[in-house]
C-alpha cells in the first residue's frame, strides 16, 4: 500500500513548501502529492489555490490578507517573482494548529522536484513518486487558470526534463484536463480524482480513455466497490485519511494507496 503525504505533511509543516515535502519523505513516504497552477509568466507553481489564501498566506512584510483581499492577488496574473514574496509558512492555519510555524514561499514545481531528488539522494533514501494536481475548473478558465490545451503543455514541457516518468503521476478533477493529458502525452500514468458529492463510475465514463488510478474521496468507498474496481484493474487511492480508526477501516478495504495530512502518525501502520 502507497503511502503518499498530502501537500507534504501539511499537518505537521506548512502546505506545499520545499520543508514539508521533504519532512514527509523523512517520515517515509512513498509519494508526495502537490498541486499546480500557472503563474503570469507560464510558470508551473506550487500552489492548492491560484490566489493568495488569507488562511495561511501574508503579504510582503508579514501584514495579514483581509477578507476583501483572499481572492485578489490572483496567480495567474502575478510574475513568479511577486508570487515569490508572500510568505505561506508563519501564519498559524486554523485547521492544523500544530504546524511548525516558519517561513515559506510557494515553490515551482521544477524545484520541488530537483530539490526532493536531491534530499533523497543526500539521505540515502528511496526515491519517491510524484502526484501532482492540476488544479483547474471551467468555470475559470482564463481567469485563474489557462484553457487545458495551453495548460496541459506547460505541465508537460516542465516535466519533459526528468528521466522518471514512471516516478510521476498527474491527476485532476477537471476531466478536460485529463483528456488533453491523454492526447498530447498518453504514457503518462493519470488518476482520476473523484470528489465528495460525484459517483465514480458517472464520472469514468466522461473521460475518452481509461486512466490507470481511481483517486476518490475516502467516505465513497468501501469494500465492495474497492475490489470491484480493482478488478477492472484500475488502482484506488483513498482521500484524505487523518485519523486512526478511519486508516484501519480503509485499510482493511485493500486500497492501493493511502493519502494523509499527517504520515508520521500512519507511515509504520501501513508500510
Amino acid at each position: 500500500m502507497l503511502v503518499v503525504g498530502h501537500r507534504g505533511c501539511r499537518g505537521v509543516e506548512p502546505e506545499n513548501t520545499l520543508v514539508s515535502f521533504k519532512k514527509a519523505i523523512k517520515f517515509g513516504v512513498h509519494a508526495i502529492e502537490l498541486d499546480v497552477v500557472v503563474s503570469g509568466d507560464y510558470q508551473i507553481v506550487v500552489s492548492h489555490e491560484p490566489f493568495m489564501s488569507q488562511t495561511y498566506c501574508l503579504k510582503p512584510g508579514g501584514t495579514e490578507l483581509t477578507s476583501d483581499e483572499d481572492k485578489k492577488y490572483n496567480l495567474y496574473q502575478m510574475s513568479y517573482q511577486e508570487i515569490k514574496q508572500f510568505d505561506c509558512g508563519l501564519k498559524v492555519h486554523p485547521r492544523f494548529v500544530n504546524q511548525k510555524k516558519q517561513t515559506a514561499y510557494k515553490p515551482l514545481l521544477s524545484e520541488v522536484i530537483e530539490s526532493c531528488e536531491v534530499f533523497t539522494k543526500n539521505n540515502s533514501l528511496s526515491a519517491i513518486t510524484y502526484i501532482i494536481e492540476i488544479k483547474s475548473n471551467s468555470i475559470y478558465y482564463d481567469v485563474f487558470y489557462p484553457k487545458p490545451k495551453e495548460y496541459v503543455t506547460l505541465v508537460l514541457r516542465t516535466i519533459a526534463k526528468y528521466d522518471f516518468k514512471d516516478r510521476i503521476v498527474l491527476k485532476s478533477f477537471d476531466v478536460a484536463i485529463l483528456n488533453e493529458i491523454n492526447k498530447q502525452q498518453p504514457e503518462i500514468k493519470v488518476s482520476l480524482l473523484i470528489n465528495r458529492q460525484e459517483v465514480i463510475s458517472d464520472k469514468l465514463k466522461k473521460l475518452n480513455f481509461t486512466p490507470e488510478i481511481l483517486g476518490a474521496y475516502y467516505k465513497l468507498l468501501n469494500k465492495e466497490i474497492v475490489v470491484k474496481y480493482q478488478n477492472l484493474r484500475f488502482l484506488i487511492y483513498a482521500w484524505t485519511v487523518n485519523e486512526m480508526p478511519d486508516i484501519e477501516r480503509i485499510q482493511s478495504y485493500g486500497v492501493d494507496g493511502i493519502i494523509t495530512d499527517y504520515p508520521n502518525r500512519f507511515v509504520e501502520v501501513l508500510v
